[in-house]
């Protein structure tokens, strides 16, 4: 029942980052470029180059809209997972994350060529997602690196930062006793999911998420 509860509130929680990207990105965004070429319209009979100008500031004005809804649409699920794999796809990922020049994100892919069952793939990036997101807006680091790599016949995921750390102890147990939803309880849930051995540790000195997948 709690997990079913769950499942229902990440749905919704999903689905309000769509309505709101569609809302804000999207109408909003068509509503300028209306309003852009209506007085483009207005004004090209009298004055070229006001129109011109009005027509290269919609043309703008809906690039920068395209370039922020596939952002938007790639974190809810980026289609390029099936295609490339879940390495090259976080690094894309990291690449769309706030850019601070305080702040060095890089994701080591030690995978290379090898691709694993399409599950773990979504597994193992939703729980890098979650992990980068929360390290970036929370932790307060310089630099934020996420690894892939094979070990045995498992695959090894780790995020670390140099932050400043959390009750990583206290945080777990929070999820255990609340319906809360975030980034923490997806990583939880996702290596529960996928039978993996989740490790999470904080200090003063950063924080290290560790996840083993078995690929048996």
């Amino acid at each position: 029942m709690v997990a079913a509860r769950r499942i229902v509130a990440q749905r919704e929680a999903d689905r309000m980052v769509l309505a709101r990207a569609l809302h804000d990105e999207a109408a909003q965004t068509l509503a300028n470029i209306a309003l852009h070429l209506q007085i483009c319209e207005r004004a090209i009979a009298v004055d070229v180059e006001r129109g011109r100008a009005e027509l290269a500031g919609a043309r703008a004005a809906l690039g920068e809209a395209i370039n922020r809804l596939r952002a938007q649409v790639f974190q809810l699920r980026p289609l390029i997972l099936e295609e490339v794999g879940v390495g090259p796809t976080l690094r894309r990922y990291a690449g769309t994350l706030p850019s601070r020049d305080d702040l060095a994100v890089e994701v080591v892919d030690g995978l290379g060529a090898t691709r694993l069952d399409q599950r773990v793939e979504l597994g193992l990036y939703r729980i890098a997602q979650a992990a980068l997101d929360n390290a970036v807006a929370h932790s307060g680091a310089s630099a934020v690196v996420a690894e892939l790599r094979p070990v045995g016949g498992a695959v090894e995921l780790r995020v670390r930062d140099d932050g400043a750390g959390f009750d990583a102890a206290g945080a777990l147990a929070q999820i255990e006793s609340s319906d809360a939803i975030g980034g923490l309880r997806t990583m939880v849930e996702w290596s529960r999911a996928l039978g993996a051995e989740l490790e999470l540790t904080s200090s003063a000195e950063g924080t290290l998420v560790r996840v083993l997948v078995p690929l048996s």
